[in-house]
């Protein structure tokens, strides 16, 4: 048979709230305080005598006017929590949401043309509105007309990359942010003794070695050193014909790390050169035109970021709530029959980063909380009215929707015999606090005393949670 959704209920401690000590009733929680009880003995535990306990509950005071005099409990879910019967005793950090991050790179531009890209999107509100068909949406550009070379067609790359920029940036929808990047750098030649002889400059595993004679100037050997970098088709390389080179990486893909740059005057020229200290980095181009004028020939990388569908603002509990708002996108090159339009030469698709989620935030949890109501009847059993449609007003929430939380979850099943039957209900309680002394010192506490009780050291890690 398969297992229903679980009771659970929520503790949402805050940064006031303190642990109470030990060998009290829960009628001795002050305002703020929260405790685990031995269910036997109604008396609260610390993680020095938790050992042994068969039964146990845990229990919190809520003061909700800030008069500093509780005026409700809350418990954990159903009447206690049997310890051989507890399924999990977990811990769970805040986690930080990152955005997907995928390049489009490697390409070159024809004039006259077609470019267009398809990116598929997918997120709650997508499966919530769409089910499990696609949403896709596709970006096309053109470039520029051909001038007298129609027979043998060029193009801008950098107008290619600006084109699509704005195309995909204007999409009314904005879950997806369009940039343009390189992965490059500059080196800088700085001196010269007037000596003929080699230098060598290494790129990555590359290393390009220039002769230089004695009559060379400064320009000269800045204007060397692009030639030489440009023999490879893995970088493009301009001199400003005063000292500076500089390199872009074409391949974006082989960018795992930063590629090391370094210089040796292998020939004692007396030739010096100031080097990046990060080597070839990935950079974004603000200005795509300057870009274009101090590195020509060379191509940016469209750069394409997932944006999570905006939090909406409510007063009390948002009816339209969706858990994974951070779109996951699928990019392509789009076909037109059996041709991709613009890409069909060359261009790669590489994901930079993978998106993830976020953990821990107020305004998720509260959405939980919520739904806790429901099992204590506060709102009640139905979580909207009947004629709006809408979340009940006045309910009493407290979780901070704009903090960010960390959580201990116990899982476990509740077993009971009445009469003739057995019965068992699967249960989950979450005790929540943000990195706030007192509350998170009071859920650390939580977690030794719930470790203590199921010889488990999951609650150690409580505390790392909010290590600095």
């Amino acid at each position: 048979m398969a297992k229903n959704n679980d009771v659970f209920s929520i503790i949402p401690i805050n940064g006031e709230t303190r642990i109470l000590a030990v060998n009290n009733p829960v009628s001795a929680l002050g305002a703020n305080e929260v405790g685990v009880f031995d269910y036997e003995t109604g008396l609260s535990l610390n993680a020095a005598g938790a050992p042994g306990t068969k039964k146990f509950f845990i229990a919190m005071s809520v003061d909700t006017d800030g008069d500093g005099v509780k005026d409700e409990i809350i418990k954990s879910a159903g009447t206690h929590v049997q310890t051989k019967h507890v399924e999990n005793l977990s811990v769970q950090c805040s986690v930080a949401e990152l955005p997907q991050i995928i390049d489009v790179q490697n390409f070159t531009a024809s004039c006259d043309t077609q470019y267009a890209l398809k990116v598929e999107l997918n997120n709650d509100e997508k499966y919530m509105n769409y089910g499990f068909n696609q949403l896709t949406k596709t970006f096309v550009v053109k470039t520029s007309c051909c001038d007298g070379c129609e027979t043998c067609p060029t193009g801008d790359c950098v107008e290619l990359t600006s084109l699509m920029l704005a195309e995909i940036n204007n999409d009314d929808d904005n879950l997806i942010l369009a940039t343009a990047v390189a992965n490059f750098n500059v080196v800088q030649v700085t001196a010269g003794a007037g000596v003929t002889g080699d230098i060598t400059v290494t790129i990555g595993t590359d290393a390009f070695v220039i002769a230089v004679t004695a009559g060379d100037t400064v320009a000269d050997v800045a204007a060397k050193v692009a030639a030489a970098v440009n023999a490879s088709s893995k970088y493009v390389a301009n001199s400003d014909a005063v000292d500076t080179v500089s390199i872009v990486l074409a391949d974006g893909s082989n960018l795992t790390a930063s590629v090391g740059v370094s210089f040796a005057d292998t020939g004692g020229t007396g030739v010096t050169m100031s080097v990046p200290l990060g080597g070839i980095v990935t950079t974004e181009i603000t200005d795509l035109t300057a870009f274009a004028a101090a590195n020509p020939g060379a191509c940016p990388t469209i750069r394409l970021t997932s944006v999570p569908t905006a939090v909406k603002q409510y007063c009390n509990i948002n009816t339209q709530y969706y858990k994974q708002r951070m779109p996951v996108m699928t990019v392509s090159f789009a076909q037109s029959n059996s041709t991709s339009l613009g890409f069909d030469c060359n261009g790669t698709i590489a994901t930079v980063q993978d998106p993830v989620f976020a953990e821990g935030l107020g305004y998720d949890l509260a959405q939980i909380e919520y739904q806790m109501g429901g099992f204590i009847g506060k709102p009640g059993v139905y979580r909207t009215g009947d004629m709006l449609g809408v979340a009940f007003s006045g309910f009493l929430s407290l979780i901070d929707k704009t903090a960010t939380y960390q959580k201990i979850d116990l899982t476990y099943d509740l077993e009971s015999n009445s009469g003739w039957l057995d019965y068992k209900n699967n249960l989950n309680t979450s005790i929540v606090a943000p990195c706030t002394a007192p509350g998170s010192d009071a859920l650390a506490a939580i977690g030794a005393i719930l470790s203590a009780i199921l010889d488990d050291d999951a609650g150690l890690a409580v505390e790392d949670c909010c290590a600095p």
